[in-house]
This record gives C-alpha cells, structure tokens and sequence, in this order.
C-alpha cells in the first residue's frame, strides 16, 4: 500500500500513481484542482542529498512533488488557500505562502506537534506530545495551556471559540480555555477528530469505535461491525453525510478530510 492515492471524482475511486515508495499520512485542499498530500521520507528529490519528507501537490490534472524542507516525516498538512499551506513534522509546523516551505519559530508550537488545523489563516491551532498545545492569531505563537499532560494527536478547529483536540478523550477550546469532555463510554484512545458545524463533530478511538458530539453530549456512535483489528485504518468524513469510509495506512494518524479553511 506504500505510495497508495486514491481520488474520488464524483461517482468512483480512481488511483493516482505517485511513483513513491512512501506512507502518505494526511491530505487537505481548497478545492479539486488544490490538494496537498504529505508523508513519510522519500529521495524523490535528487537535487538534494538526503531523504525529504514528501509533499505533493495535485493541480486538478498532476501530481507535482515539492521541496518540503523536513527531513522528518510529516505527519499533518492543512491549507487555508491555494497560497497557504501548513504542515507539522518533529521538527515543528512548517508553512507554505509562496515557493517555499519555512518552519515556524521554534518557541511557540509545541516541541513535537501532532496535528493542526484551522478555521482561518488567522486561527490556526497546533497541538502535540504531553498535551501541548499552541495557537497562531495570524501575526505570532502562542503555547496556552491545554490542563493535560497526555498526547493530543488530532485537532479540528470549527471557529475561534469552538476547537476540538483529540487525546484520551475529546478536550474542548472554548475561546478563553481548554475543558475536557465526559464519554459515557470511555475511549480506548481518541486517535482524531472532525466537524461539519459546532453540533456535528466527530471522533475516532485506536479502536475504531466513533463518538458523535451533538451539541450536548459525546455519544458512541458507531462501532466496526466485523472482528478484523482495523487499527492502522483511517475514518473519512464528508460533510453531513452519514457515511463513513475506511482507507488503509501502515501507520500513523486518522485523518478526516476536507482540511480547509472554512468558507
């Protein structure tokens, strides 16, 4: 499955070759003809000595790859417009507005961030190892106190005042502070999380078990109906819709597309 892309056009699963021998471990866009896609280590390159992490871009008819700048993995991406892309990698969150990749000061997002997201290029949130998290207001960094030490793996920024972040449970920003939330049912780990509005978000655990949040309450929602370990698999939300897809990974996060601004 190494190098796998799939694409969607509207009625079917067509493959893209990427011709890389790499794990692709997140994928966000602005629209069909702007989508990023990054992973593991790959010499693709050959300008440069050394292995890059690996960034592609698809143009709505290729699949272009791009000097990264990481020489570790990458393990999320983000785009909050076809001329500002964001990705996180150990080293820290790099950020995409012209040719080329920079990483951000080292200061303010988390030491080994996870995940970001945002709802604007003017809010976007980082979080990562022992639950540290840190928020961009468009000109700086800033570390704000999550009031965990557990590792925080997936993040979904709905608006300002309403972000998720995915760790032994789901924690919530309430635009003054980090809260965690009650599961009826406690996870085995949140591995993800994804909204279409403030009353439809969703979450993942390591065991494939899906929360709903409507507003009120944290639900379990669903469950994989066979006694396959799906571990290593990835949950794909599409807007409201009710319908959930399964694509293989070797490893790494869930991830829930679309990973864009919010219009």
């Amino acid at each position: 499955m190494d190098g796998l892309i799939l694409r969607w056009n509207g009625a079917a699963w067509t493959r893209l070759e990427s011709g890389l021998a790499v794990d692709f471990r997140a994928v966000a866009g602005t629209g069909p003809d702007d989508v990023w896609i990054a992973g593991g280590r790959t010499d693709y390159d050959v300008s440069v000595s050394g292995k890059m992490a690996t960034v592609l871009h698809w143009d709505g008819t290729s699949l272009d790859g791009l000097r990264s700048g990481s020489a570790d993995d990458l393990s999320d991406v983000w785009s909050a417009g076809a001329a500002d892309t964001w990705a996180v990698g150990a080293a820290g969150v790099y950020r995409r507005g012209g040719e080329a990749w920079i990483l951000q000061p080292p200061a303010a997002p988390p030491g080994r961030p996870l995940a970001l997201h945002g709802s604007s290029a003017a809010e976007v949130w980082a979080v990562g190892r022992h639950g540290e998290t840190a928020r961009w207001d468009g000109a700086a960094w800033s570390v704000v106190d999550s009031g965990t030490t557990e590792d925080l793996r997936g993040v979904w920024a709905v608006g300002p005042g309403d972000v998720w972040a995915a760790g032994d449970v789901p924690h919530h920003w309430d635009g003054t502070a980090w809260t965690r939330s009650t599961v009826a049912v406690p996870p085995e780990w949140m591995e993800d999380v994804c909204a279409s509005s403030a009353d439809d978000v969703w979450a993942i655990d390591d065991w494939d078990t899906v929360y709903r949040w409507d507003g009120a309450a944290w639900v379990r929602n669903w469950i994989a109906p066979t006694a396959q370990d799906l571990r290593g698999y990835e949950l794909l939300l599409t807007a409201r819709d009710t319908s959930w897809t399964r694509a293989r990974r070797s490893g790494g996060r869930r991830k829930c597309p679309p990973k864009r601004a919010a219009a």
